[in-house]
């Protein structure tokens, strides 16, 4: 048996239509589980860990944690597959605030795929306390 060429290309399209690979966006993509360590720390500041499981149908092209700073300027931190999570370090700065109040970052963890898929998970906080008051001045 002989098929012509048109029905030889609507064959083709129609096990390429079955296939749930193509390239048309749609897949899906969750990210889950997004977690910084520490969530607070002292006014010097430090090194935080960020992590989350991201969940694709199709490989992921980059995971990375989109950090607001308290003056609403923001940083991106790319992140790396380390065993079935993604995951970063980031160094929160010194709390350098003359006023007594926290310095208080939000965290949101997102991901892409190569199909063109993007999600974001759930903002985490990361805190960094003010120093101590110094001491009053003494008595004369």
């Amino acid at each position: 048996m002989r098929l012509s060429a048109s029905s030889t290309a609507l064959l083709l399209l129609s096990l390429l239509a079955g296939c749930g690979g193509g390239g048309a966006p749609g897949g899906s993509l969750l990210v889950m589980g997004p977690q910084a360590t520490p969530t607070q720390l002292n006014f010097p500041g430090g090194v935080v860990t960020i992590s989350a499981a991201v969940q694709a149908s199709s490989a992921v092209s980059r995971a990375w944690a989109h950090v607001t700073k308290p003056d609403a300027t923001t940083e991106d931190v790319d992140m790396a597959l380390s065993g079935a999570a993604y995951s970063a370090t980031w160094s929160a700065p010194a709390n350098t605030s003359t006023q007594g109040q926290a310095s208080v970052y939000s965290v949101v963890v997102h991901a892409r795929d190569f199909v063109g898929n993007e999600a974001a998970g759930t903002a985490v906080t990361v805190t960094v306390v003010a120093a101590p008051a110094p001491p009053a001045p003494p008595g004369i």
